[in-house]
């Protein structure tokens, strides 16, 4: 495959995985306004504020591919970017898994 199409088609991949991120962001975001929020004990808010944390990382590092593309390397595509995009989206899939692991104690 052309150098072109692979860092398109990972940058499409980085931008679906990042809509999936932001829903589960808001999910996140919205328990925290809940009734029964409140009644969570100190180790729980604690879990939901880190795993809150961790989910703006993920977003953050699956950002940073889309963003290199468009400020660095000036819309073309590159070997090092299409590197770089997977090794943030690498990086962004752990840091979700932990958000997960928080959330997942919460409930």
């Amino acid at each position: 495959m052309k150098l072109e199409k692979l860092v398109h088609t990972a940058l499409d991949e980085v931008r679906m995985q990042m809509l999936g991120a932001q829903v589960l962001f808001g999910f996140q975001f919205n328990g925290v306004f809940q009734e029964r929020f409140e009644q969570l004990p100190a180790r729980g808010k604690e879990a939901a504020f880190v795993g809150l944390s961790l989910m703006v990382a993920t977003l953050g590092l699956l950002i940073a591919g889309p963003c290199q593309h468009r400020i660095v390397e000036r819309g073309n595509a590159s070997f090092r970017l299409f590197k770089f995009a997977g090794r943030f989206a690498e990086v962004a899939l752990a840091t979700l898994i932990l958000a997960l692991a928080c959330d997942i104690y919460v409930v």
